[in-house]
């Protein structure tokens, strides 16, 4: 389900950025397991502040 919904937002950014505005998208969640596919053919990346896999508990 939360694939879904990140490939909605994704569609919504590109129209957005056709009409010159910006949308931003933050995810959280406290599963340190959790993996997305592409989103919009852009990879899913954690910040970096968060630290390795291994400093989430993965």
């Amino acid at each position: 389900m939360a694939q879904v919904v990140l490939e909605i937002i994704a569609d919504q950014a590109r129209q957005a950025a056709v009409l010159r505005r910006r949308l931003i998208c933050l995810v959280q969640s406290d599963d340190p397991q959790i993996r997305f596919e592409l989103v919009g053919a852009m990879p899913v990346l954690w910040n970096n502040d968060e630290g390795s896999d291994a400093g989430r508990g993965a």
